[in-house]
């Protein structure tokens, strides 16, 4: 939780007091600043004007001359490295980026593979309220991940939790892990349910993703089983059969988190450690919903009737 539970729980939800506060996504401060980074591959101190280079370079004069110029930055003369850096705060060595990815030696200072420990900036923002993107090149992927098929666990693309309940004891969680979504279900820690969107995550604004649970049957009593459905807006993008653990969650975890993972990991499954916070967007909304008709066993609800009857 980002707060601690001020509200009030009590046995009538009459006399309960909500707070949402702890629930709420990380919001940037008023008055937050725009974060802009310009990356210039292979363009040494002397080429622009406001160095005193050759090169005209009058809009990048103008963010000079209102900032600061720095002289002994140091940068690794080639681009993968340098960048991993900038965006780091960290040596390019510790970032196993001593060559360009392409070069990737294998070794633990040079396999092309950013530790994820190793925060990035836009990682960092994105966890105190701000949203951020990306455009041009980004080079920062060992070659493995340089393809459409690849896990893509190192672009710099949405992934994190959206919603967890619980813990691997008993819990559920909705996550961006891949550039896909994924659902978890784990029964009381003795098997975990996974579903995975068969397609990538679209692109835009304002995108609707959600997991829907259909209950058809119990096996066993008072275990539901059913179809758990994973969604872009509408369109069906995975589905299975699943079962759901009888009883509440807070028996061996924590309640409803947004947006990160605060307690025991309901999954080893996620992309990043501890918490995982999602990255790569807002989260604006969550809703659960357990509206619908009550599932009724008629099988059941036949051999009690004929109890009844019998014991009249």
């Amino acid at each position: 939780m980002s707060a601690p539970f001020s509200g009030k729980v009590n046995v009538d939800i009459r006399d309960s007091a909500q707070d949402w506060a702890p629930f709420a996504p990380p919001q940037a401060p008023e008055g937050a600043p725009n974060v802009v980074y310009i990356v210039l591959d292979d363009v040494g101190y002397s080429a622009m004007s406001c160095y005193g280079g050759p090169i005209q370079t009058p809009n990048i004069d103008k963010i000079a001359a209102d900032g600061v110029r720095y002289t002994q930055w140091h940068t690794a003369a080639l681009c993968s490295p340098t960048r991993s850096c900038l965006l780091t705060g960290r040596n390019y060595t510790r970032n196993s980026m001593a060559c360009i990815t392409e070069g990737a030696s294998g070794l633990a200072n040079d396999n092309g593979t950013i530790p994820p420990e190793n925060g990035m900036l836009f990682e960092i923002l994105g966890e105190r309220g701000w949203n951020t993107y990306m455009v041009g090149k980004w080079h920062l992927c060992p070659t493995v991940e340089m393809n459409l098929a690849s896990t893509r666990r190192n672009w710099p693309s949405a992934q994190g939790v959206l919603f967890s309940q619980g813990s691997r004891f008993g819990g559920h969680a909705l996550y961006v892990k891949d550039n896909r979504l994924h659902y978890v279900n784990s029964v009381v820690g003795i098997f975990e349910q996974l579903m995975v969107a068969t397609e990538d995550l679209p692109t835009g604004t304002d995108l609707i993703l959600s997991a829907s649970f259909e209950k058809d049957g119990v096996d066993p009593p008072p275990v539901a089983t059913g179809i758990l459905s994973l969604l872009y807006g509408d369109r069906l993008v995975g589905q299975g059969r699943i079962k759901t653990q009888p009883g509440g969650y807070l028996i061996a975890g924590e309640g409803l988190a947004i947006g990160r993972d605060v307690g025991d990991p309901v999954t080893r499954d996620y992309p990043r450690e501890q918490p995982n916070r999602f990255t790569g967007g807002t989260i604006k909304r969550v809703a659960v919903d357990v509206s619908g008709e009550p599932y009724i066993d008629l099988e059941r609800e036949a051999q009690a009737m004929l109890m009844r009857e019998q014991q009249t």
